[in-house]
């Protein structure tokens, strides 16, 4: 992996657009990993806890530290069986199968997931859609970069997020239309995550969590011989490069772009796709991501891509507003050759504690 693994020697994990980056420790907290391919990536957990929860006690056959992982891998596998539009018994399946009939019985996990990305749609003027799942499905199937034009008339003529209708605290959602279609690939991979911390946290022998799924992560306490997490964000023109390295204490940071695949020894490549601007139904810049740092894993998610919708000159102002912060990344054509504009606010830029030498702040 070039030089980014001297110069933050130990990896923890790799993402779609990032990478968590810490130097070995000397302390008596133990780290442990495991990752698991799922949400059609790889998803990893990082722990430090007692050097005790290592060995399982007398008469079990798991030790504490294992059973961790178990329990976190297993909240991002419900929500993967209650939100994925390739489960067909999921609450997203079943709603789009009942689109233009009636309403269909959620979780309240589904639901606070769909009521979120109201809000958020309504936040960002419409930006983000989880509405237009007939797009998705058929970007996903034909690889293509560009849309047919009867294709997006179609999907943009069913309504948007207008479509879609809770009742019932919730509980219930309907599809007003045949041609509206839920693909929550923008906001429940986050919710995935907090759903796997949440459950670390729970766990008095953790001490410090890192949860990460495919450009999703959210961590919580400080790791094992340092102040803050190393998160690095991947070059949107060369991912199997590193583009910066910012700080993290705790929280959660999602980059979102198109066309990240993953990379490395152990890594699962990162399932391929577009991030289409739900206004016109067009692709998103090949050359620009949106990394964006939040309170949750889900509002970081779904933040990124309404941000990268809207683009360095309305999302940094958008991304302020809702009270996130964040950076572009967008490659330019000089003279001199390609350069990277890494454009953010100050609160940002004060995290960035490494950057590539192609690449230059605009704050």
């Amino acid at each position: 992996m070039l030089s980014r693994r001297r110069f933050l020697r130990s990896t923890l994990g790799a993402l779609a657009g990032l990478l968590v980056l810490q130097r070995p420790a000397h302390t008596s907290a133990l780290r442990r990993y495991r990752a698991l391919p799922m949400l059609g990536t790889l998803v990893e957990v990082s722990i430090s806890a007692s050097p005790e929860t290592a060995a399982p006690p007398p008469r079990q056959a798991v030790s504490p530290s294992e059973a961790c992982f178990r329990t976190a891998f297993a909240a991002v596998r419900q929500v993967d069986h209650r939100m994925s539009v390739f489960q067909a018994a999921s609450d997203v399946s079943r709603v789009n199968a009942a689109a233009g009939s009636g309403a269909v019985p959620i979780g309240a996990d589904t639901a606070l997931v769909l009521t979120t990305a109201g809000h958020i749609a309504r936040q960002s003027g419409g930006a983000l859609d989880v509405t237009l799942g007939r797009l998705s499905a058929w970007q996903r199937r034909s690889g293509a970069f560009v849309l047919p034009h009867r294709l997006i008339d179609a999907a943009l003529a069913a309504g948007g997020m207008a479509a879609l209708h809770l009742g019932a605290g919730g509980r219930l959602a309907r599809l007003a239309t045949p041609q509206a279609q839920l693909d929550l690939g923008a906001i429940a991979k986050g919710y995935a995550v907090d759903a796997a911390l949440t459950a670390l946290r729970r766990d008095r022998d953790v001490t410090a969590a890192l949860v990460n799924a495919g450009g999703d992560l959210r961590a919580w306490g400080e790791p094992p011989g340092a102040a803050a997490w190393r998160i690095g964000v991947r070059h949107p023109l060369e991912p199997r490069r590193l583009l910066l390295v910012l700080l993290l204490e705790e929280g959660a940071v999602a980059t979102s772009g198109n066309d990240l695949e993953g990379y490395g020894e152990g890594q699962a490549r990162a399932a391929s796709g577009l991030v289409l601007d739900p206004r016109s139904g067009a692709a998103t810049p090949r050359d620009l991501t949106a990394t964006v740092l939040a309170g949750s894993a889900m509002e970081a998610d779904a933040h990124a891509t309404a941000a990268l919708v809207l683009g360095p000159e309305e999302g940094l102002p958008y991304l302020a507003r809702v009270g996130a912060e964040g950076l572009f990344a967008r490659g330019v054509e000089r003279k001199s050759g390609p350069r990277l504009l890494v454009l953010c606010g100050e609160r940002t830029r004060s995290r960035i504690v490494w950057l590539a030498e192609e690449a230059e702040i605009v704050s």
